[in-house]
């Protein structure tokens, strides 16, 4: 019996608002696992080795400032540590404002080149499409990976 057989034990349930009581539409399943093995099953099915596509940061980095999904490990003080899937790029610390494909403020003190462009400290950024801003990832990327295409759809 594989880890993942031993977790599928699953019952049906109802998600509901608090602020209504309104049963929200659509389904959940509660999952019971025995806990001494549901952390390695976790730990298994989300690591990102096990997943295909994604590259541990340790084996190789993506391209100065391409954009990729990455895996972040986030380690809060007195909790369990957990992963999350940000959309995020790179930059090596040899990059410039004036090279980037990005509008950047000064940083807390900034470091200048020979013609007066700001180097771009080194360090993975948060990327957003609507607010054209990017923030440092401040936690530990551990893999990262291509993003999904589009869909193109139908339209015939």
């Amino acid at each position: 019996m594989t880890n993942r057989q031993k977790f599928t034990e699953v019952f049906d349930c109802e998600i509901v608002r608090r602020d209504t009581g309104e049963p929200v539409p659509g389904h959940c399943k509660i999952l019971i696992a025995e806990s001494e093995h549901f952390d390695e099953w976790l730990q298994k099915e989300y690591e990102p080795s096990a997943q295909p596509g994604w590259i541990p940061v340790t084996e190789r980095l993506p391209e100065n400032e391409q954009e990729v999904f990455v895996t972040v490990e986030v380690r809060p003080y007195g909790r369990k540590p957990f992963r999350r899937v940000v959309r995020a790029f790179y930059t090596d610390g040899r990059h410039t404002d004036a090279d980037s494909a990005y509008s950047w403020d000064e940083f807390p003190d900034p470091q200048y080149d020979d013609d007066d462009n700001m180097i771009i400290p080194e360090g993975w950024w948060e990327s957003s499409d609507y607010l054209e801003q990017q923030g440092m990832i401040d936690d530990f990327v551990i893999a990262w990976r291509e993003p999904l295409k589009p869909w193109e759809g139908d339209d015939k």
